[in-house]
């Protein structure tokens, strides 16, 4: 009668490990799914926070002169003489307009970002046609200093510049200088 009562009290005992064990596992499956929920909804409501502006650089006047603005999305953008910074030095601006993109060859496009806060990173899609580094993007703060720059790294092939703000203080301008170039689209993201 002993040996019974002890193999029944290891039959409940074993009983009660194999119920317990996938009691946790399901618990620990839910929180893991509900911090995974918490996280993505968290990210989205990031998302929801900021604001992407897209410049698709489509339907610029072919009657656009160096100097002249034009307004895309509230921003003012304009075509302008290259400076010492630009690839192809100073004092050019020849540019080209077609349908859904800009030639720059060389000039280059002044896109004006002060009516703009926390500006976090500018992504420019372009198509460079002459070497390494030759189509560049500057980050520009209110005193004229470059914060920060990309050039290609491709020729001949489409490629997005991506040009962080690390700080995501106050800029005056994005400038994108080429001396063959296409510039396809601007994007700009804020918090």
């Amino acid at each position: 009668m002993i040996v019974k009562i002890q193999n029944t009290f290891k039959f409940k005992k074993l009983l009660k490990k194999q119920t317990l064990i996938p009691f946790i596992m399901r618990k620990l499956i839910l929180l893991s799914v509900l911090l995974i929920f918490a996280c993505s909804k968290g990210d989205s409501l990031n998302e929801e926070t900021g604001q992407t502006i897209i410049l698709t650089l489509d339907n610029v006047s072919s009657n656009t002169v160096i100097n002249n603005v034009w307004t895309e999305e509230n921003i003012n953008l304009s075509f302008v003489s290259t400076t010492a910074d630009d690839y192809c030095g100073t004092g050019n601006s020849t540019f080209g307009v077609e349908a859904t993109f800009v030639w720059l060859y060389p000039s280059r496009l002044s896109v004006d970002l002060q009516n703009l806060q926390s500006i976090q990173r500018v992504e420019v899609d372009i198509n460079d046609w002459c070497n390494t580094d030759c189509t560049e993007a500057f980050l520009i703060d209110s005193s004229g200093v470059i914060k920060n720059n990309a050039g290609n790294t491709l020729i001949q092939s489409a490629e997005t510049l991506i040009i962080e703000n690390p700080s995501e203080g106050p800029l005056s301008e994005l400038a994108i200088s080429s001396c063959e170039g296409q510039i396809h689209e601007v994007r700009i993201y804020t918090l």
